[in-house]
C-alpha cells in the first residue's frame, strides 16, 4: 500500500491561500526519472555498440543490408528517447481561492532533467455554484473527493484529481476554501464541524453507497 500524500498550506501573498497536496514520493520523483533516462540511455547506447561491434565482425553483404543495420538501432534510440521526453511523474496539484475572482488549480509533474510542466486552471466566481466533497467509487472502494460544481456544466470539476488526499485533508481544503471565498465558518465552527465528520466518516455512517453521494 502505497504512503498517503501529504497536505501544504503556502502562502504566497499575506492574504493569499493555496493549498497544495503532494504524493508522499514526490521529492524523490524528478531525481529517479533522471537516473531512469541514464541508466536506459546508457543501455541503449552499449546495445547499439555491440550490435555495430557484432555487424563489423561479421561483414555485410550488400549496401542495403548496412543501412537498415544502422537503422535499427537508431530507431530503438529514437524510441527510447520519445518514451523518456514524453514520460512524467507528479509532483503535486493545487488549489487558491481568489476573493471575488474564483478559483486557480494548478498540476505539477517532472519530466526528463528536472525539469517541471505546470498546467494551470481558472475558474471564475460567477460560475462557481458550491464547493463540496461527494463520494465515488473507486475500484472497490468508496472515497471522498473535493469537487466544484459550475453554472451550466453538467460535470464537476474534481479537485486534486491524481493525488486523492484522504477525507480528513479533503475536510481541511474544504473549510479554508470556505471561508476565503464565501466567508463562512470560523475557527470554533470548524473545529466542530471537522471533529464530527471525521468521527461519522471513520465510523461509516452516513455512505450513500451510490456514486456522488453528497457528503458537504
Amino acid at each position: 500500500m502505497s504512503p498517503p500524500p501529504r497536505l501544504s498550506i503556502h502562502h504566497p501573498l499575506p492574504h493569499l491561500t493555496e493549498f497544495i497536496v503532494s504524493p508522499a514520493n514526490a521529492s524523490t520523483s524528478s531525481g529517479r526519472l533522471f537516473r531512469l533516462g541514464l541508466v536506459l540511455g546508457g543501455i541503449a547506447s552499449l546495445a547499439s555498440r555491440i550490435h555495430l561491434d557484432l555487424l563489423k565482425e561479421v561483414g555485410f553483404r550488400s549496401l542495403r543490408d548496412q543501412s537498415w543495420s544502422f537503422l535499427l538501432p537508431l530507431l530503438g534510440i529514437a524510441l527510447l528517447l520519445l518514451h523518456l521526453l514524453t514520460f512524467k511523474a507528479l509532483l503535486s496539484e493545487s488549489i487558491t481561492p481568489l476573493p471575488s475572482l474564483g478559483l486557480l488549480l494548478k498540476t505539477r509533474h517532472a519530466r526528463l532533467l528536472f525539469s517541471t510542466t505546470t498546467t494551470q486552471r481558472m475558474i471564475p466566481l460567477d460560475e462557481v455554484i458550491d464547493v463540496c466533497i461527494n463520494e465515488g467509487l473507486r475500484r472497490w472502494a468508496v472515497v471522498g473527493y473535493l469537487c466544484v460544481l459550475r453554472k451550466g456544466r453538467e460535470e464537476s470539476v474534481v479537485v486534486f484529481e491524481e493525488t486523492m488526499p484522504r477525507t480528513t485533508m479533503l475536510i481541511e481544503v474544504y473549510h479554508g476554501i470556505r471561508e476565503i471565498l464565501f466567508d463562512e465558518f470560523d475557527e470554533e465552527e470548524r473545529e466542530e464541524l471537522g471533529e464530527d465528520e471525521e468521527g461519522r466518516l471513520r465510523n461509516g455512517a452516513g455512505v450513500g453507497g451510490g456514486i456522488g453521494s453528497s457528503i458537504y
